[in-house]
């Protein structure tokens, strides 16, 4: 078995050092309320912001990053009637 790189995301941090929330595409869909390929659309179109990790298949994102991202984002009512973002 190999050692893990020292910047892979998943690498347990000091205990000095913040955590860092990451989020899957899955949690990422459910965070901003999309599917899964609306949400790999909107990745394309600049909507969100582009994955900061792949590990393997998978693709990460820091959720700072996505708040962040979203947080200039107007939100709109949509049907359902939840506050979510429009993308």
């Amino acid at each position: 078995m190999s050692a893990m790189p020292a910047n892979d995301p998943l690498t347990p941090r000091s205990p000095l050092e913040p955590a860092i929330s990451y989020l899957t595409v899955e949690q990422l869909a459910v965070y901003v309320g999309l599917s899964r390929s609306a949400v790999y659309a909107a990745m394309r179109r600049g909507q969100l912001p582009q994955a900061c990790y792949r590990r393997g298949n998978r693709l990460l994102w820091e959720k700072a990053k996505v708040d962040e991202y979203l947080n200039r984002a107007p939100q709109r009512r949509v049907l359902g009637g939840a506050n979510v973002r429009t993308l």
